[in-house]
C-alpha cells in the first residue's frame, strides 16, 4: 500500500507536491480501517484514500500519476509502450516544457520476499518498506526519456534507505549495496548495456527473468484502474471476458447486485446472434432484458466489480476515477467498506484510491482517509490530506464542514 507520493511537473501539478498518509501508532483505530505500513511498524496507512475537490481540480491527475506509475513499472509482455503513450504530460506552460517530470512513492508489499546473491528467490519474507524514484527529460517536442530511476528499501521501516538499484542519465546502473544483495544485476551486464532509455529497469530485466523484477512488474500489473479504458469504448467486453473466466465471480456479483439493485433476480452470461452478452432477469419480467436496456448506475457497478475483486483478492490496488459516476450515494459507502473487511473480503490489504464528488460519503470516511485537491489562479493543483489541517478533530462533521469551505477543496462561486 502507497502511504507517501511525490509529483512535479505532471499535468496540472507545477510545484513538487508531496502527499504523506502515514498515521501514528496512537491514533484509535477502532473500525479497523488502517493497516500497519508493515509488520513491526508502529506507523500505518489507511485501506481507503478519497479525492474530494472541486471540478477540474486536480484529482484526476493525481489517480493518472499512480496509474501511470504501475503501467510504466509493469511493463507489456506484447507491446511496451512509451511514456508519452501512457499519458506523460508536463504542466501547460512554456517554461515547464523544457523541464523534467519527477515521480516519487513510498510503499509497503512492493516484495514480498527477496533473493540470495545467486538470484535465487528466499523462502521466507522480509518485512520492509521501499522507495521508488523516477524522473523524466524533454528531448523533443512532447517526447521524454528516463533521467534517473532508483528503488530503495528499509528493513522494517527502520534505519537509512538501502539501494536497491539506481540508475542515471547516461543509463549507467548500479545494484544493490554490498550488504544488501538482494536485488544482484550480475550476469545482466549485455541487458544493462542496451537498456531502452524511455523504458522502466524492472520490466527490462523481468523479460529476462530477473526474479525480483518479475516480483515487481506482477505487483505493478495487478494494479487495477478504470483509467486504463476509454469512457467511449465498449467497456464491457472486459468484464465479460472476466467473468468467463472466472465463474464465481459472477456468482459473487449476483449476490452484491441482488443486495443493492432493486428488481434483479440474475445476471447471466449467454450467447446470442451477436455472441457471449449479459442478459438481466428482473422480478416480474417474463423475459430477460440485454445491456443497453439497464440502468447506467447497474452498468457502472458491473464495470467496476472485477476491478474491485481483482485487487481484493490480490492484495494490490483500484484506482476508481470518479467512483460515485451513476452510482447511488447509499451504495457507494457499501463498496468502501469492502476494504475495510481485515478478517473476510480483505484479507490481503488492498487499497483503494478514488475520486468522489458526493459529498455525503464523507459521513461515513475518517479524516485520515480524505485527500483535498485545490487548484490556484495559476492553474496549479495543490494537494493535501485532512490529517494536514489544523484542528481537524476526528469527532468533526466532515460533510458539513467541507461543504462550508472550511477544509478547502470547494469551487468558488460568483
Amino acid at each position: 500500500m502507497i502511504y507517501r507520493l511525490e509529483i512535479e511537473n505532471f499535468r496540472s501539478v507545477r510545484e513538487k507536491q508531496i502527499l504523506d498518509l502515514s498515521i501514528s501508532g496512537k491514533v484509535d483505530d477502532v473500525d479497523k480501517r488502517f493497516a500497519p505500513i508493515c509488520q513491526g511498524s508502529a506507523r500505518r496507512v489507511p485501506k481507503v484514500v478519497a479525492l474530494f475537490g472541486a471540478n477540474a481540480s486536480g484529482k484526476t491527475t493525481i489517480l493518472k500519476c499512480l496509474n501511470f506509475l504501475f503501467r510504466f513499472l509493469g511493463g507489456d509482455e506484447q507491446h511496451v509502450m512509451t511514456p508519452e503513450q501512457l499519458g506523460l504530460w508536463p504542466f501547460a506552460s512554456k517554461d515547464t516544457f523544457s523541464k523534467p517530470i519527477s515521480f516519487a512513492f513510498e510503499c509497503s508489499g512492493l516484495l514480498e520476499t527477496m533473493a540470495d546473491e545467486a538470484g535465487n528467490i528466499l523462502n521466507s519474507p522480509r518485512e520492509a518498506v521501499y522507495r521508488y524514484e523516477l524522473e523524466f527529460r524533454p528531448t523533443g517536442a512532447m517526447t521524454y526519456v528516463v533521467n534517473s530511476e532508483a528503488l530503495r528499501f528499509k528493513p522494517a521501516d527502520t534505519g537509512k534507505w538501502q539501494r536497491l538499484f539506481e540508475r542515471n542519465a547516461e543509463g549507467k546502473v548500479k545494484g544493490a549495496t554490498d550488504s544488501n544483495r538482494s536485488f544482484s544485476i550480475s550476469g545482466f551486464n549485455d541487458i544493462l548495456n542496451k537498456l531502452p532509455t524511455n523504458e522502466s529497469l524492472i520490466p527490462t530485466l523481468s523479460r529476462f527473468q530477473h526474479p525480483i523484477s518479475g516480483q515487481i512488474s506482477l505487483a505493478a500489473r495487478l494494479v487495477t484502474s478504470n483509467l486504463n479504458t476509454g469512457r467511449n469504448q465498449d467497456e464491457r467486453e472486459g468484464v465479460k471476458q472476466f467473468m468467463l473466466s472466472y465463474p464465481e465471480t459472477l456468482e459473487a456479483l449476483n449476490r452484491e447486485i441482488r443486495r443493492i439493485d432493486v428488481g434483479i433476480d440474475a445476471i447471466e452470461l449467454a450467447r446470442s446472434e451477436d455472441g457471449i452478452d449479459f442478459l438481466f432477469r428482473h422480478s416480474g419480467v417474463e423475459l430477460p432484458l440485454r445491456w443497453t436496456a439497464e440502468s447506467h448506475g447497474t452498468r457502472s457497478f458491473i464495470q467496476m466489480y472485477p476491478l474491485m475483486e481483482i485487487a481484493l483478492q490480490s492484495g494490490s490496488m483500484a484506482i476508481m476515477d470518479e467512483m460515485d459516476d451513476q452510482i447511488h450515494a447509499l451504495i457507494l459507502p457499501e463498496i468502501v467498506s469492502w476494504f475495510y473487511e481485515a478478517n473476510d473480503r480483505n484479507r490481503n490489504d488492498a487499497q483503494l484510491w478514488f475520486s468522489c464528488h458526493a459529498a455525503s460519503l464523507l459521513e461515513n470516511l475518517a479524516k485520515e482517509e480524505v485527500v483535498l485537491c485545490e487548484k490556484g489562479s495559476d492553474g496549479a493543483t495543490e494537494i493535501f490530506s485532512l490529517m494536514d489541517v489544523e484542528r481537524v478533530r476526528r469527532s468533526d462533521n466532515l460533510y458539513r464542514k467541507y461543504l462550508s469551505g472550511v477544509y478547502g477543496g470547494v469551487p468558488n462561486i460568483g
